[in-house]
C-alpha cells in the first residue's frame, strides 16, 4: 500500500522529528522537577536540560505548532484536489459514455423498438447528467456552464421524445450535442 501522501515524506519526517524532540524537552524538564538532583542521572539530566532544552523548549514547541498547521494546511489542499480530480474524471466519463450511446447504431428493426431504445438512452444520459451537473458546481463555474448546456441539450432531446414532437430536428440537434458533451470532455481533460 502507497503512502498516501508520497510527495510530502521529508516534510512530515521534519514534523515528526521537531515534535518528538518537543515531547522530549518537555518530558526532561518534567524529569527534573521530580528528581531534584538526587542522582547522577538526574544531575546530567539537570545539566543538560538547562543548557540545551531549556532555551530551546519554547522555539521548538512553536515551530512544532506552526509544522502541524502547515502540514494540515498542505494534506487538506491534496484532499480537496483529489477530490476534485474525481469529480473531474466522473464528469468525464459520464459525457464520454454519453457520446458512445449517442453514436452506438440502434441494432432493432422495428421503428417503434428504435424509438424506445433511443428514450432509454436519453433517459440514462440525463441520470447521468444531473449528477455531472452537481459535480461541475463543486468544481468551477466555466465547467458547470458546459455541462449545463449539454445537459439542456439532452432535456430538449427528453422533451420532443415525451411530446412525440415530430418537428424537432433530431439529426441536426444531434451534432450539436455531440459537441457540447467533446467540449465538457475537453475541458475535463485539461483539469
Amino acid at each position: 500500500m502507497a503512502f498516501p501522501h508520497g510527495k510530502y515524506w521529508l516534510f512530515i519526517l521534519v514534523n515528526i522529528f521537531v515534535i518528538l524532540v518537543s515531547i522530549t524537552s518537555v518530558l526532561v524538564v518534567q524529569f527534573q522537577l521530580l528528581f531534584k538532583e538526587t542522582n547522577w542521572l538526574a544531575v546530567w539530566l539537570s545539566k543538560f536540560a538547562n543548557d540545551w532544552v531549556a532555551p530551546l523548549a519554547v522555539p521548538l514547541s512553536a515551530s512544532a505548532t506552526i509544522l502541524i498547521i502547515i502540514s494540515a494546511l498542505v494534506i487538506i489542499r491534496d484532499i480537496r484536489g483529489t477530490r476534485r480530480r474525481r469529480e473531474s474524471d466522473r464528469i468525464r466519463t459520464w459525457a464520454n459514455d454519453a457520446i458512445k450511446l449517442l453514436v452506438t447504431p440502434i441494432t432493432e428493426e422495428s421503428t417503434v423498438l428504435q424509438v424506445e431504445e433511443v428514450k432509454t438512452k436519453f433517459q440514462d444520459i440525463k441520470a447521468g447528467g444531473l449528477n455531472a451537473l452537481i459535480d461541475s458546481e463543486k468544481i468551477s463555474r466555466e465547467l458547470y456552464d458546459r455541462v449545463w448546456k449539454a445537459l439542456s441539450s439532452i432535456l430538449k432531446y427528453s422533451d420532443a421524445f415525451s411530446k412525440g414532437d415530430t418537428t424537432f430536428d433530431f439529426k441536426g440537434e444531434i451534432n450539436t450535442l455531440l459537441e457540447k458533451l467533446e467540449n465538457v470532455t475537453n475541458f475535463t481533460s485539461k483539469k
